[in-house]
């Protein structure tokens, strides 16, 4: 499950996530978005926070741009010089 679906189908508000987890709100945001993945340390946070609902494997393709790089749409589509 991805962070997004967890806090959907728990109701959880970002910010309560946020503090139980130990993070800011940029931070999920930007893991939501795909923008960045977690250091270790916050992807077992999560993990354990979840009760391993969300696990890294979720984690690693949250958004659309780590989604694309996971699966090498990235590289193909990038213009060598």
């Amino acid at each position: 499950m991805k962070i997004g679906e967890y806090l959907a189908e728990n109701g959880m508000k970002p910010s309560h996530f946020c503090n139980k987890v130990g993070i800011g709100s940029s931070t999920l945001y930007s893991l939501l978005s795909g923008e960045t993945m977690p250091s270790l340390p916050t992807a077992i946070s999560i993990y354990d926070f979840t009760d391993g609902e969300v696990d890294y494997r979720d984690m690693l393709i949250e958004g659309n741009n780590t989604h694309e790089i996971h699966h090498g749409k990235a590289a193909k589509n990038k213009k060598v010089k």
